[in-house]
This record gives structure tokens, sequence and C-alpha cells, in this order.
């Protein structure tokens, strides 16, 4: 099963003689992609730039912290969310947009419009020398994974 990629390793001491063959068996299944290893499905959108440091004190000013998404598969964004590093989570809501449109997340509060989202957080949570953004499926898969 760790060989075709629909299992994970768990020991559970002193159950460990077989460690090495199991942790083989998961690596070679990760290195060809196999099973929950392999290729993950298009994301429904693209980082176009990342926002992170607002004028001023970030944590008085969250609205001008955002992330811009060009959106790459047309249809509804339900379902997909966006985490940071820590694991703060945003769930998009059931808003239909187009290939090709741009819209801002913004860290604030705010009315959702089509070229702005809110997340209704009151300070701060992108870190302004670098974080993680990542783009999530409903069952919580990485579709997209950015640094910046």
């Amino acid at each position: 099963m760790l060989r075709a990629g629909v299992a994970t390793l768990y020991t559970v001491p002193p159950d460990v003689k077989y460690t090495d063959v199991l942790t083989a068996a998961q690596d070679e299944a990760q290195a060809n992609h196999r099973g929950i290893w392999g290729a993950a499905t298009q994301s429904p959108l693209e980082i176009v730039s990342v926002h992170a440091d607002a004028a001023g004190n970030d944590n008085d000013n969250p609205n001008d912290e955002w992330i811009e998404f060009r959106v790459t598969v047309s249809g509804t964004q339900a379902g997909y969310a966006i985490e940071d590093a820590t694991g703060h989570h945003y769930d998009f809501p059931d808003r239909v947009f187009s290939n090709g449109q741009v819209f801002k997340l913004r860290t604030g509060s705010g009315s959702d419009s089509q070229t702005d989202l809110y997340w209704g957080f009151s300070s701060a949570i992108w870190n302004n020398d670098g974080d993680v953004v990542k783009v999530l499926d409903a069952q919580g898969h990485v579709l997209l994974s950015q640094t910046y």
C-alpha cells in the first residue's frame, strides 16, 4: 500500500522493526508521484502579486495588506481556500469568477465585490520578510504554494 501511494507510514513503538523497509516504500511512491503523492489538479488561481507591507503600521492598516490573484478556471471559488505558513485559513465564498479576472484578497474587513474579497482580520497576518501563500482544494490538498 505504501509503495502504491495509497497509505502513509505511521509507526508506534515498540513496533518499529520494519520502519526502514516501509519508509523506503513510501519514499519510492513519493519520488514516482504515485497515489496521494501524484500531481495535484490544476489550481483555479494563480498569484499575481503579494502586498504584505501595508502603509504605516501593518496592524493599523490590514486592508492595505493583500494578495492579488488571477482566475485560471472560470466558475465558483467555493470549496477552495488560502493558507499562510502558520495556518491562517480563508475559505472562498460561493462567488463566480471568469477566466483571466483579477481580484485581491485583503486581510481586513469590508464588503466583498468582484475585485476585492475581505478576510476579516483586525490586524496583519502576512510576514513582511517573507511567507508562504497556499491555495487548497476542498479536501485540503495544496494546489499551489508560493513563497514570497
